[in-house]
């Protein structure tokens, strides 16, 4: 009997999060350039002791844990800024995943995100949906319920119409999406 984790983030080499400090600087206007990464980079991220006192396969080891879905880390995702930054980051980041998913085969299974982007219609996400699903086998996506980010601005409810283009094709592609909060901008704490 396996042991699977259904809630896992993707480990990156830093080369990513130096790339994403990139375009959140020049704001897309030097294109979309992601940082060109090794196989031994993508494996090596997920032994660096980031977040626990071990790395992330021998937390896997360590917790009895055989398989995890991973998907990328939502509050890095940055949804609230405009949509061509945050469809390259997310491109980047789910390539990434289906990379990693190559390496460790049987271990992870992808989780794709969307390209969610504050204020825009939710059909743009939907070819990334669809990209990850079709070919690279991810298993299911993220969903983001306040691409707002808390900025003040409100996101439709769940039950809104604006979400069932997404419900069609997440019955269509018979794959779950996994609500997931992401960043929030408010400076109110509770």
């Amino acid at each position: 009997m396996a042991v699977i984790d259904t809630h896992a983030h993707v480990s990156v080499p830093a080369e990513v999060w130096a790339y994403k400090a990139g375009l959140l600087s020049h704001r897309g206007a030097h294109g979309n350039r992601g940082p060109v990464l090794t196989d031994d980079q993508l494996i090596e991220a997920y032994h660096k002791k980031e977040m626990a006192p071990v790395g992330h396969l021998e937390s896997m080891k360590n917790n009895g844990i055989d398989v995890q879905l991973i998907s990328p880390r939502p509050f890095q995702m940055m949804n609230s800024e405009k949509f061509k930054l945050v469809q390259w980051f997310t491109e980047e980041i789910n390539n990434i995943i289906y990379r990693d998913t190559q390496l460790f085969r049987g271990k992870f299974f992808g989780v794709c995100s969307m390209p969610q982007a504050a204020g825009e219609p939710i059909q743009k996400s939907l070819p990334e949906l669809e990209r990850c699903i079709k070919e690279l086998g991810f298993v299911g996506t993220l969903l983001n319920p306040d691409p707002y980010e808390n900025t003040g601005a409100e996101a439709p409810p769940l039950g809104d119409k604006y979400w069932y283009p997404l419900y069609e094709k997440l019955c269509e592609l018979d794959v779950p999406a996994h609500i997931h909060g992401t960043t929030s901008h408010s400076e109110r704490t509770p």
